[in-house]
């Protein structure tokens, strides 16, 4: 393909704790037939850490003639999401961008070249593209769905924006990962970090509804998305980047959707408005849960569900009951052997009396402080889980 009269192209990746498997992505990138392409890569302060030398080298020695130029930043503090992308994008040059996070992967090496064509295809009319994103697992193996439903496909591919804006604002249609936009399409929506700080395709997809900017479908898949990204709350993630998300969940609602109840279908913006309530009941109760649980090692291990906390601790008392339980059983059948035994030894010469009863008083004295120490164990635990109720 000939570089002269293709339009450059700003590809982002967006790193945080994203390790080795940053380098798939990378790869993903310099594998792209696209003749005319910038990649910047923007790391916010993991704390996984980054090598800014080792990522630079790697480009180095692989990049191709496509890669006009490259760019790798690492931040010295964490800026969230939003605003990270933000800066990526001022810094950019690219009459287009097309953004991916540091554990995700391009599928194959025409997805930049495909979305070009459709932007030629369609004009300038077109800035925001949106395409069909698989859902893996954490090792990009086994899909587990496709992010966009087949019926919503067909509502995009139609062009239908007012159906398309009042499913948006119960729930997230269009993918992040996935979407390509003209530059000029950021100025049309405006600052977003400075009220969000971790959402920034949701709150991106329903101000470009709302300003009635169309959004046009490439059909077929670009992108394979990693289980365990900052949405999914799993092991990677800390407590604090939950609540962000949530905190901009409930946000979102109360800045994007609910001063402009009026533009939306009355049964969308009702079901919107109880998924609000439902969310931020439920955010209120992990935060307090979360607040009164002060270890920081059982906070990583509950997660912050309230429900996982007590599901947690009922697993925890009940394994804690069975294992004591054969440990009882066990002592008391000594503690039988023991006493039957001495008592039999009453009128044997080889044991005196008071050794015998000596034995019996002993052995009742342990079972008494072991199961003492059981029974201790059993309140503090249940006391935890009457605190979350």
């Amino acid at each position: 393909m000939e570089t002269n009269n293709k339009p450059l192209v700003s590809a982002l990746i967006v790193a945080y704790n994203s390790g080795d498997l940053i380098f798939e992505t990378i790869d993903s990138v310099l594998m792209q037939d696209y003749p005319n392409i910038e990649l910047i890569i923007s790391d916010d302060a993991s704390k996984k850490g980054f090598d800014k030398q080792e990522i630079e080298e790697y480009i180095k020695k692989n990049r191709q003639r496509n890669i006009k130029n490259y760019k790798v930043f690492k931040n010295t503090e964490n800026l969230g999401t939003v605003k990270h992308l933000e800066n990526m994008r001022e810094v950019a040059k690219g009459e287009f961008d097309i953004s991916i996070a540091g554990d995700d992967v391009w599928i194959d090496n025409t997805v930049f070249s495909d979305f070009i064509n459709r932007f030629i295809e369609l004009g300038d009319a077109a800035e925001f593209i949106v395409s069909q994103v698989q859902m893996c697992d954490e090792k990009l193996e086994k899909i587990i769905s496709n992010f966009i439903p087949d019926d919503e496909i067909e509502i995009i591919k139609k062009g239908n924006q007012s159906q398309l804006l009042n499913i948006s604002i119960y729930h997230c249609i269009l993918p992040g990962l996935g979407s390509a936009f003209r530059s000029t399409f950021h100025n049309k929506i405006g600052k977003l970090s400075d009220q969000y700080k971790l959402i920034e395709d949701w709150t991106t997809h329903i101000r470009a509804l709302k300003r009635g900017i169309p959004v046009f479908y490439l059909d077929r898949v670009t992108a394979k998305h990693r289980d365990g990204g900052v949405s999914h709350g799993n092991s990677r993630n800390c407590s604090d980047t939950y609540f962000d998300y949530c905190r901009d969940l409930l946000v979102l609602f109360e800045n994007e959707i609910m001063p402009n109840s009026h533009d939306f279908d009355e049964n969308a913006f009702e079901k919107a408005l109880s998924n609000h309530e439902f969310r931020k009941e439920k955010y209120i109760e992990e935060f307090n849960a979360y607040k009164r649980y002060s270890s920081k090692k059982e906070k990583k291990i509950l997660g912050i569900s309230k429900w996982k906390i007590q599901e947690y601790l009922k697993n925890k008392l009940t394994k804690f009951c069975n294992l004591n339980e054969i440990k009882k059983n066990l002592i008391c059948n000594a503690i039988l052997f023991i006493a039957v035994n001495s008592i039999s030894f009453k009128n044997n010469t080889l044991m005196p009396n008071f050794i015998n009863y000596f034995i019996f008083i002993c052995s009742m004295f342990m079972f008494f402080l072991l199961n003492l120490q059981i029974l201790c164990k059993f309140i503090i635990l249940l006391n935890k889980i009457k605190k979350l109720k």
